[in-house]
């Protein structure tokens, strides 16, 4: 094994995540002008955040930081472990078994943050962040990961929720061919619906604003809720997860 140099001491930096700062770009910048370590690629791990598939299926034509330009990876040393970060597809094609590295260390909470800010900075594909948030609900609850990334709760279980869409919709998301805006407008459909949707767009190419009505024409062939009445029971069945907590607020706040 190689002998390795101290992880950076990046605390005054790290301080800033409770401000919302640009933790990558402060990151870049601070170690743009020093010498990287070396370690072999076979002691390197992706960071699980990451969904690799999607790094082999997706191309990224944004990326244009100083520390990937010269290939530089960012390695953090979490849990005895060496945990890639950043550059991951040409760590992918890396034909050299040696790695020049910048070893830094973050706890996982730290990581979370880097690794959104990351992707939000390489304009990657909204799927990864789907991956991200599925492999993180178990641990976290959409307000801390709303906290960790600066989305906000709605936006985090939409997105997580792209995972259930149809293999034709999210093969569109992967490509560039929709965007998050319209994609998010086939949640909430039955998949029949969420199909002759999505074949009414690929046809007409539609605008974000007539997909909407589209959408808002299918849902209201449907009831938004069904009651049904069982022994001293009232059961009220709704349409999704956000109509049953916005009605029940109102009927606790007016009748309970």
């Amino acid at each position: 094994m190689s002998n390795r140099k101290k992880e950076i001491d990046l605390s005054s930096l790290i301080d800033k995540y409770s401000k919302n700062q640009d933790i990558v770009k402060e990151i870049e910048k601070t170690l743009i002008d020093k010498k990287p370590d070396s370690i072999s690629k076979d002691e390197v791990e992706i960071d699980s955040l990451y969904d690799i598939s999607l790094f082999k299926q997706t191309k990224n034509i944004y990326s244009s930081s100083p520390v990937e330009e010269s290939q530089r990876f960012l390695v953090n040393r979490r849990d005895n472990k060496n945990i890639l970060l950043t550059n991951i597809r040409a760590f992918l094609n890396l034909k050299d078994n040696k790695l020049p590295v910048f070893l830094i260390s973050l706890t996982e909470e730290e990581e979370i943050s880097f690794v959104s800010t990351y992707l939000k900075k390489e304009k990657e594909n909204i799927l990864f962040f789907t991956h991200m948030f599925i492999s993180l609900k178990a641990r976290y609850s959409e307000e801390k990961l709303s906290i960790l990334t600066s989305m906000s709760p709605s936006q985090i279980r939409n997105i997580r929720r792209l995972f259930s869409l149809p293999d034709v919709i999210k093969d569109d998301i992967k490509n560039d061919c929709l965007s998050y805006t319209k994609a998010r407008l086939f949640l909430n459909l039955k998949e029949e619906e969420q199909k002759k949707l999505y074949l009414l767009v690929k046809d007409k190419k539609l605008s974000t604003r007539d997909i909407e009505l589209l959408r808002k024409s299918m849902i209201g062939k449907r009831d938004k809720y069904q009651i049904k009445l069982r022994g001293k029971r009232i059961i009220i069945t709704f349409l999704n997860e956000e109509d049953a907590k916005k009605t029940f607020d109102k009927i606790y706040k007016n009748y309970l």
